[in-house]
């Protein structure tokens, strides 16, 4: 953490006297809108995605009941935490103020072919690397934000349109409401639903991304929670219609949890349109999804990390503390941030279990 003196706090605006109030100096530009920073923290939380990468965990722990009920649950904990991290973010509005951990989910997009492991291996290291560069010049940021969010929503609107309007046949609102899946081994019911809410906990994941970018944004104390309580709520909307829609147009469950592809969702985008090149295309929608998802993740993660160096929260602080002035991003932590992503992908040559752990 800096310390300033009365030369340093000379000509600053209102923002960067708040920040300075708290010991750090404006280093980034305040370049983001709150639409964009709402891009970037949504694409991360990305709802409506999180359940349809996931989808296997809840059709097995719960079935539809699990998704459809487990979704309203988990909102309602979200607008909880939502609440206490906007209210922290209003208090003090700076890039650090709810460092946090996270672990890192890998799924697998398998379509109807088989990939090696080591054909997975480089299309991981090509998209973090991809990711990498495209976060190396801040004045960009802002603007992939928007085409984040907008390919999220666009794509989940193609999906629900097309799903339930080309399925041969649709279920009853019995089977997408009351039906109760459990293939978890467990004999109790409720504790089979306990373990499939990690499929709904995870699409409300990481809603703390936005205040990550509290030095990137004027009025942060108005604007980051704004852009928090939104992606909760474009979350929930997304999540629940997503779910009711998909459920309604699956013919066979049990062919969900045992299809080879490992990809439930892609099993249930065969089932309504009866075609592979179809069910590909909406698949890539998702995929596509899923890059932004992961450059957004690229943001969020050098922010995190620079704001740790910042306050000497990890070996070698000076080093990773500095912003750097041509790029406007906090190249050194970025760069490091990607480093261990890519070596944790290594671990996919290994073994698939201990990647996705």
């Amino acid at each position: 953490m800096a310390t300033l003196d009365d030369s340093d706090l000379k000509g600053l605006d209102a923002d960067a006297l708040k920040l300075a109030e708290m010991g750090y100096k404006q280093d980034l530009a305040r370049k983001y809108t709150v639409l964009s920073v709402l891009g970037v923290g949504f694409s991360l939380t990305n709802s409506w995605f999180g359940i349809s990468a996931a989808l296997v965990t809840g059709i097995n722990s719960g079935g539809p009941v699990l998704i459809i009920y487990g979704i309203i649950l988990i909102a309602l904990v979200s607008v909880c935490v939502g609440i206490s991290l906007s209210e922290l973010a209003s208090a003090y509005p700076n890039s650090g103020e709810s460092l946090n951990t996270r672990s890192i989910y890998v799924s697998d997009m398998l379509t109807f072919v088989t990939f090696k492991p080591w054909h997975v291996f480089v299309g991981y290291q090509i998209v973090n690397i991809s990711a990498f560069f495209l976060n190396c010049y801040g004045r960009t940021l802002p603007l992939l934000g928007h085409i984040s969010l907008w390919t999220s929503l666009v794509s989940f609107f193609i999906i629900l349109v097309t799903v339930p309007a080309k399925a041969p046949t649709h279920q009853h609102a019995k089977f997408v409401f009351a039906n109760f899946v459990n293939n978890t081994g467990w004999s109790q019911n409720g504790i089979a639903f306990i373990v499939g809410l990690i499929n709904t906990n995870w699409a409300f994941a990481c809603l703390d991304c936005a205040t990550h970018l509290s030095e990137e944004i004027h009025n942060p104390e108005k604007m980051i929670p704004i852009a928090i309580m939104g992606t909760v709520a474009i979350g929930f909307v997304t999540a629940w219609t997503f779910s009711i829609a998909m459920f309604f147009s699956m013919t066979n469950v049990d062919d969900l949890s045992a299809t080879s592809t490992g990809v439930p969702i892609l099993a249930l985008f065969y089932q309504a349109l009866g075609s592979k090149g179809g069910a590909v295309a909406l698949e890539a929608l998702i995929m596509a999804t899923g890059v932004f998802c992961l450059v957004s993740s690229h943001t969020w993660q050098s922010r995190l990390c620079w704001s740790f160096a910042r306050d000497r929260g990890i070996p070698f602080s000076s080093y990773f503390a500095v912003v750097d002035r041509r790029t406007g991003v906090p190249i050194r932590a970025h760069f490091m941030s990607c480093v261990i992503v890519a070596i944790v992908g290594c671990l996919y040559l290994g073994s698939t279990t201990a990647l996705n752990r």
